[in-house]
């Protein structure tokens, strides 16, 4: 059976986005914290353009991006006040492994073999760490650690009571202790005292988190006999006026 061709014509609607349109319906599609952070892009990367932000809107943005420093941060600032010579690739090495209570876990033996010195020389960088604030910072354990804290400190017959007698500390045998040392109860027990003032985690103070930074969408303002729904004042978005000038005179 022979097939006929037919040609019809039919009318058919559609919307073709260009560049410019989906970078619009981007913007829409942001909340107001996007929208800023955007923005900051924009004029970090664009010198003809300049953001005020809003009063209350700036103090928001100057708390929430003034990041607190980090432990790494600031043995690295200590590190290049030294007046004392140190090695710095040792001494980087030693402060980037670091863990987040601020403790060296390697042994002396793999520091050295990775940084291929000896272990004379590096046991002398991590000291030059350990002398760092805070007190304790660089120790190999949690007990080294209060060793540190002590021999900051000056307590010379505390340094001597943990370092000399552990076990007996551990088991509570302080008649040992006197009988070895000649001090009396009271005298050992303030020095247990002083033992039990220093930090487990000397390093906890830098242990922190950025906060998350949330911008109200509006603000309600309640009057006596009305409610008013506010926006907040985001900021001006503006043509740097003297960079644009001085487009216009180049030849």
């Amino acid at each position: 059976m022979p097939q006929k061709l037919l040609n019809k014509q039919t009318q058919k609607h559609s919307l073709s986005l260009n560049q410019s349109m989906k970078k619009s319906l981007d913007i829409l599609k942001m909340n107001e914290k996007e929208l800023l952070e955007a923005i900051r892009d924009l004029t970090s990367s664009n010198p003809f353009l300049d953001y005020h932000p809003g009063k209350d809107l700036n103090a928001m943005l100057e708390e929430s991006f003034a990041l607190p420093v980090s432990l790494k941060e600031d043995l690295y600032l200590q590190l290049h006040t030294l007046r004392t010579p140190f090695d710095r690739k040792v001494c980087s090495y030693i402060i980037e492994s670091l863990d987040d209570h601020g403790l060296f876990r390697e042994s002396i033996e793999t520091g050295s073999a990775v940084m291929q010195c000896s272990e004379t020389h590096f046991a002398s960088q991590l000291r030059v760490v350990q002398s760092l604030e805070p007190a304790g910072v660089g120790a190999r354990s949690q007990l080294e650690s209060v060793l540190l804290q002590l021999e900051r400190m000056g307590e010379t017959d505390a340094l001597h009571l943990l370092k000399a007698y552990p076990e007996a500390l551990i088991s509570g045998d302080l008649r040992m202790i006197r009988e070895q040392e000649g001090w009396s109860y009271p005298r050992i027990e303030a020095l247990l005292g002083v033992i039990r003032s220093c930090q487990l985690n000397p390093c906890h103070a830098y242990n922190h988190t950025r906060a998350e930074l949330l911008l109200p969408d509006f603000e309600i303002i309640r009057h006596e006999d009305s409610v008013d729904i506010q926006l907040p004042d985001s900021g001006t978005l503006s043509l740097d006026q003297s960079s644009a000038e001085s487009v216009k005179q180049d030849p």
